[in-house]
């Protein structure tokens, strides 16, 4: 009899702890994937159901030296500063050139780190116009004419007619005129 009892006593004990772990599974059941929003629930909780940290790490599935992980995200602070300084001194600098002067200055960082920092800070040169690059040249004032035969100029015009009845020489339905005539006395293309 003394036996059953303990055995009675055991299975209220799993029993309880299996209510309360399903209990406090639901209670944590939002799909949370990432550790820095897991700590505020682990913490929740282990302070609500006054259980330990172990215990709700299990039933949450997160591994306790995640959960306890402080990141470092303070280190680069000062070579964010540096990065935003060189990008204002040098404003044609993109993220490679910037890295430059910071290896020169005893940093040695990494492409990458440049790159994902410079990113972060809102930096960014504006993307050139596709196509070639041409030497400007700055627009010369037009040619005035002040006489005859030093400027022509020529027109040309189409139309299409609507029936194939009529076909041209071409063998299409279209008709092209054109002419020539000089700008300053026009009636010398007659």
């Amino acid at each position: 009899m003394k036996q059953l009892r303990e055995e009675n006593a055991k299975l209220k004990q799993v029993s309880a702890e299996q209510t309360l772990n399903k209990t406090m599974s639901q209670d944590g059941l939002r799909k949370v994937v990432k550790p820095l929003l897991r700590r505020p629930l682990v913490e929740y909780l282990e302070q609500g159901y006054e259980v330990s940290e172990r215990h709700v790490c299990c039933i949450l599935e997160v591994a306790r030296a995640t959960y306890r992980y402080e990141g470092h995200g303070e280190q680069w602070t000062e070579l964010r500063m540096r990065i935003w300084e060189i990008a204002q001194t040098r404003v044609r600098y993109g993220d490679r050139m910037i890295r430059v002067p910071l290896n020169r200055e005893s940093w040695q960082v990494g492409k990458d780190l440049v790159y994902r920092h410079y990113k972060e800070e809102g930096l960014g040169l504006r993307k050139r116009p596709a196509g070639r690059r041409r030497a400007v040249v700055h627009r010369q004032e037009r040619f005035k004419p002040t006489g005859p035969n030093q400027v022509w100029a020529m027109d040309f015009a189409s139309d299409q007619l609507r029936r194939q009845e009529v076909p041209f020489a071409d063998g299409g339905r279209s008709l092209y005129a054109g002419g020539a005539g000089d700008r300053i006395e026009p009636e010398s293309a007659r």
